[in-house]
């Protein structure tokens, strides 16, 4: 809202300020539509957008820290986030440097999201460097998909 009384030079700058507004918001609505909102890698179904993970269509209860590296790894998947990346993303930037924390989290992700013995692994080690969202082709229907 417009607030009153403004001078010229006033209805100038608080213009400015409606329109700069306006942009930020678009560009923020344009990033957000275009982001993936679900991404998928063989029975792993990561939903960002509602902050839900699925294996074989059945949601997976994950705490905020397991969400918080599964959307790092979700968010580029394939690509190799390194150690530092990773703990810095989920944990902090003072705790860059305690690679255990990761190790025990991803080990209790791979329990949670262990999607039987026909799949390989959904997350991969890449030692000495880090970790990555295993590309699997999709070759399952949700439930909900198909009803």
């Amino acid at each position: 809202t417009c607030p009153e009384p403004l001078l010229p030079g006033q209805i100038t700058k608080w213009c400015v300020r409606c329109l700069e507004r306006l942009v930020l918001e678009s560009e923020t609505e344009v990033r957000s539509r275009a982001a993936p909102q679900l991404v998928r890698s063989g029975p792993l179904s990561v939903d960002l957008g509602r902050r839900r993970v699925y294996v074989h269509g059945r949601e997976v209860k994950l705490t905020a820290t397991e969400y918080a590296l599964v959307e790092q790894l979700a968010r580029d998947p394939g690509k190799v986030l390194t150690h530092r990346t990773l703990l810095e993303a989920v944990w902090g930037a003072e705790h860059r440097e305690a690679s255990e924390y990761l190790r025990v989290y991803v080990g209790r992700l791979r329990r949670k999201l262990d999607a039987g013995p026909d799949w390989p692994e959904l997350i991969a080690t890449e030692h000495g460097v880090g970790y990555r969202l295993v590309e699997h082709p999709v070759t399952w229907i949700e439930e909900d998909a198909a009803a």
